[in-house]
């Protein structure tokens, strides 16, 4: 919208820029056709991978991830030759420098185009990846670790569930919701414990629930996915792990809107939702109860459901709401395949700590750079869900 108003503000006072001003106007309208054709792509992708009744069921995701991801680069390229025109008339010194009104719509227009590279980067970046991890040769099976960042620990939140996903070319085939406690009743032999777990939380054993120890979420999702393997008893393969903490998904509720759940009987909104979580999964817990299970599967349906199927906007939204859950490692992931983890690591989704230096190559001998890191990370150790209150 700022890139609109501006343009037409210089179309009506600066006439003898109508050069530029013309290939403005025109790249600016080609990347809205391309814009809402890509919007249109992804809602009905969306659609195909997570529901049930996707609107053409013989239609492989791979098919849609294709097309969405020429659309993109062909809106990557607009959006970048356009901000360059944009970023010119911005630091001209003619007319338009003149108009205080003007000037400020240009840099508020060249700041909305640099916002958007980054943007359609990470969904070029999404779709690039998606061909390895969804299933289109062999289903895929992910853990989800849903971390409540009201009880931080190193990678996000204390692990409170996790959920098993299948995906089958290209959509969600199976979901299991499991109770942590509930898997970690299952863990048979002796895990020795990292010493503050034994020390402070006093657990002669380590457990899933405690996994996400390291700050490096690849090493936290490495021990997390074989102690599910452990407490399941089972050798089937995980193929990879997705953190997700209770913020992200706060952001997702406040995005959605208000979900009646009839299975809990009970409406979950973005202002209640620790309040709510913390009734329907504290509250009354007993070992062997389901309620918490319960709660997670009725809130992920209703969530799937108002997203997939919502307005353009709301699937717009949620994009971006994703996209900004990659980059604040709100959400992250992990593969053990290399490729895969490689790509995650690249476009910066891995969590991990960095190992690179800012030490440039042509330091001298005589004065060496060193750089010194000190990573920050907090784990609460007083077992309650506090932190949202500090």
């Amino acid at each position: 919208k700022p890139v609109i108003t501006a343009v037409s503000i210089i179309s009506n006072e600066a006439a003898n820029n109508i050069e530029n001003i013309s290939q403005l106007i025109e790249r600016v309208g080609s990347m809205a056709d391309i814009s809402a054709s890509a919007l249109d792509e992804g809602l009905v992708l969306a659609k195909n991978i997570g529901s049930s009744s996707p609107d053409d069921p013989t239609a492989s995701p791979i098919v849609g991830v294709v097309r969405l991801k020429k659309i993109i680069e062909s809106l990557r390229t607009r959006s970048s030759d356009t901000k360059q025109l944009m970023s010119a008339l911005v630091h001209s010194t003619g007319p338009i420098a003149s108009i205080p009104k003007l000037r400020a719509l240009l840099l508020s227009a060249d700041l909305s185009l640099e916002r958007a590279n980054k943007l359609l980067e990470s969904g070029y970046n999404i779709l690039t990846l998606a061909p390895l991890i969804g299933g289109f040769r062999t289903p895929q099976h992910y853990l989800v670790i849903l971390q409540n960042s009201a009880e931080l620990r190193p990678t996000g939140g204390f692990i409170g569930s996790v959920i098993k996903l299948t995906v089958d070319n290209g959509r969600i085939t199976g979901k299991d919701v499991s109770d942590v406690y509930t898997l970690d009743g299952q863990l048979k032999g002796h895990v020795e414990p990292p010493e503050p777990i034994r020390t402070l939380l006093g657990q002669e054993h380590w457990y899933l629930r405690d996994s996400n120890w390291s700050p490096d979420f690849g090493t936290a999702a490495k021990q997390a996915a074989w102690f599910f393997q452990k407490e399941q008893g089972t050798d089937d393969p995980i193929d990879g792990v997705i953190g997700i903490t209770t913020e992200s998904v706060k952001k997702y509720l406040a995005l959605s809107g208000p979900l009646d759940l009839p299975d809990i009987r009970d409406r979950i909104t973005g202002q209640n939702f620790y309040e709510k979580a913390f009734v329907h999964t504290e509250v009354g817990f007993f070992p062997g109860s389901t309620q918490k299970r319960d709660f997670l599967a009725s809130l992920s349906d209703g969530l799937m459901i108002r997203l997939t199927q919502g307005s353009k906007t709301d699937a717009h939204a949620a994009v971006l709401t994703l996209f900004e859950g990659l980059a604040s490692s709100d959400i992250t992931i992990w593969f053990p395949d290399r490729e895969k983890q490689q790509l995650a690591e690249a476009f910066g989704w891995a969590g991990q700590i960095p190992s690179r230096t800012s030490c440039s190559e042509k330091t001298s001998k005589n004065a060496p750079c060193t750089l010194l890191t000190t990573p920050i990370n907090e784990a609460n150790m007083n077992v309650s869900k506090i932190n949202t209150m500090i």
